[in-house]
């Protein structure tokens, strides 16, 4: 069996085995203990930590305590991979759901203030920069090839860069060390990992991985297909915080 989650009315066809017989004695009626279901795969919760201000701050925490109560009251046990603009804060093995609820309140203690750079031409879109470059490529003419060693040549500097992302660094020591994990489920502001976490998304699509965006900050769809967030995306509200 997996976690211990509650109790319910027995019904027919539940094991004697799972029966709480002190509980049945009290209420008069046959009660049973509910455990949560083991899973064979868990979400990977990824978190950026940076906020521009105090408001950014607030909608963080509110996106990583909800997203963690609601995948514990599912009885999913989930890992958790944590930083913010200068480094990895945090990355643990597959939680309980208690214990990522835990962790996820400690968590809300770390959000950091990050003033983000001033950027006077829009972020480049570094798949549509690949994508482009291999079309060049298929082309005969002399201009087409000399472009297409261009844009190889500003996808390798930009994929380096991505990968030396705290984001990237972060996903990649989760992924090492939890085995099972099929699911990202992205919580950011989208500052300074946005390229990276652009790359990384395209790259967990190619691999069968499930993305899903949770929209925390102020970005419109606009701005968020620029960094290339075209998987799932969800917006929470305190209204209704589950997903």
């Amino acid at each position: 069996g997996g976690e211990y989650y509650g109790t319910r009315p027995y019904q027919p066809g539940d094991s004697l085995k799972v029966i709480d017989w002190k509980q049945s004695a009290k209420h008069s009626q046959l009660i049973v203990q509910e455990f949560a279901e083991p899973y064979t795969s868990s979400p990977l919760l990824v978190v950026n930590l940076a906020v521009a201000d105090k408001e950014e701050a607030d909608r963080l925490a509110f996106a990583v305590i909800t997203t963690a109560l609601t995948l514990a009251q599912q009885g999913i046990p989930s890992a958790i991979a944590a930083y913010n603009e200068a480094e990895v804060v945090s990355v643990t093995d597959v939680l309980t759901p208690m214990e990522l609820v835990r962790k996820a309140l400690a968590l809300t203690a770390l959000i950091s203030l990050y003033q983000t750079p001033t950027k006077y031409l829009k972020p480049v879109d570094i798949i549509r920069v690949r994508i482009n470059q291999e079309r060049l490529k298929e082309m005969p003419s002399d201009s087409a090839q000399k472009l297409s060693e261009f844009l190889s040549l500003e996808y390798d500097v930009l994929k380096a860069s991505a990968e030396r992302n705290p984001a990237a660094l972060a996903i990649r020591k989760a992924l090492a060390r939890g085995k099972g994990l099929a699911q990202l489920i992205i919580i950011s502001n989208l500052n300074h990992d946005a390229e990276a976490l652009t790359l990384l998304v395209s790259q967990g699509n190619d691999r069968g991985f499930k993305v899903l965006y949770l929209e925390a900050g102020k970005r419109s769809p606009q701005e968020r297909l620029i960094f290339g967030f075209r998987s799932e995306t969800v917006t929470l509200s305190r209204q209704s915080p589950r997903f």
